[in-house]
């Protein structure tokens, strides 16, 4: 007896298929409706600087952002007029459903039959314009302002005008991939609007993993045989980077005892940042430092209450712990602390 699977292949028959003229069609139809929407996912917004948005995306690679720009096809990266894709249009549906489950009047509206299915349609395309304007403007302010926080400008020109032409070509764009998916359902294959959203995160290819090249601190495992060699180069003195052997770490550290630790640590210079090869985009900047004993390091620790008292001046991060686990009554766990802050500053019993 044949398996389904040996049924489902024998039932398979080219001829006829290639005799189905009117299917045909709709599969060309449907496959031209999705290349025109890829081809809007690289259009940008107008006034966007692409080579420097494009640098604003590798700085904030493998973050959130990153992860939404998955479900956009990378078009929310390349900032295209189709970045918003349907989503308020599904978001606008959902509220409407709701609301017609919340009002009387709605719901009468919804009882009326076609022409009541055609108004809540129609409210549904009107909550759509809304919320595309809204997520518009706040993606144009943040493309401004964060931009701008990373050192870069993928903004040509800032202002109120870059603002309204970004959200009127957002509309325009969630807008017209509305009517594509309701073409694709009239005169493709159906469920238009279903295949725009998984013909946004197909094509998307795995993101690399992000670099993990650049720190303040660096951890070395010499591989097996390599271990002269290794301590040579790195043992000797760099510019803006001090390495160490794990055993000879200054104790002020409070690192290096846990087998964990690499053999060879490297710390950067205050200010600086330590890149294995050479970045896939700019550096921008440096980074804090390391060093307890750096006053760049030093946290700002301010405690008011009748049961403090004095002005310590300067003592590690470390002794805050003991603080505050003497303020609220909590044995403490044991920690690297030498009680400075705890001697000058824990009330009197």
């Amino acid at each position: 007896m044949a398996s389904a699977s040996d049924q489902l292949a024998s039932s398979i028959n080219l001829a006829k298929f290639a005799q189905a003229t009117d299917l045909k069609k709709r599969l060309w139809f449907t496959l031209g409706a999705l290349i025109v929407f890829r081809m809007l996912s690289y259009v940008p917004l107008p006034g966007v600087d692409p080579t420097q948005l494009n640098l604003l995306a590798q700085q904030t690679q493998g973050g959130v952002l990153d992860f939404f720009n998955n479900f956009t096809g990378g078009a929310l990266n390349r900032m295209s007029i189709v970045a918003l894709g349907v989503m308020p249009y599904i978001t606008a549906s959902i509220v409407v459903q709701l609301a017609t489950s919340l009002s009387p009047q709605l719901n009468a509206i919804k009882k009326e039959g076609e022409s009541g299915r055609k108004r809540l349609n129609q409210y549904t395309r009107y909550g759509t314009v809304a919320l595309t304007a809204v997520q518009g403007y706040f993606i144009a302010v943040g493309l401004e302002t964060f931009g701008a926080s990373q050192g870069l400008q993928p903004v040509v020109e800032p202002g109120l005008i870059f603002r309204i032409g970004a959200v009127i070509s957002l509309i325009g764009g969630t807008m017209f991939l509305m009517w594509i998916g309701e073409q694709i359902t009239n005169r493709g294959i159906g469920n238009g609007l279903s295949l725009i959203i998984m013909s946004r995160i197909v094509p998307r290819p795995l993101p690399p993993p992000h670099p993990r090249h650049m720190h303040v601190l660096a951890s070395i495992e010499p591989a097996a045989g390599t271990d002269d060699r290794v301590y040579a180069a790195l043992l000797k003195p760099h510019a803006h980077m001090t390495c160490r052997r794990r055993e000879d770490l200054p104790e002020r550290l409070h690192y290096g005892h846990n087998p964990r630790v690499a053999a060879i640590i490297c710390i950067a210079e205050n200010g600086w940042t330590i890149v294995a090869g050479k970045p896939a985009y700019p550096v921008m900047g440096g980074a804090h430092g390391y060093d307890n004993d750096d006053p760049d390091m030093r946290a700002l620790f301010i405690a008011y209450g009748s049961g403090l008292r004095g002005d310590v001046g300067l003592v590690d991060n470390i002794e805050v712990y003991p603080l505050l686990m003497r303020l609220i009554g909590v044995k403490p766990l044991p920690n690297d602390a030498r009680g400075a802050l705890l001697e000058s500053l824990a009330p009197q019993r």
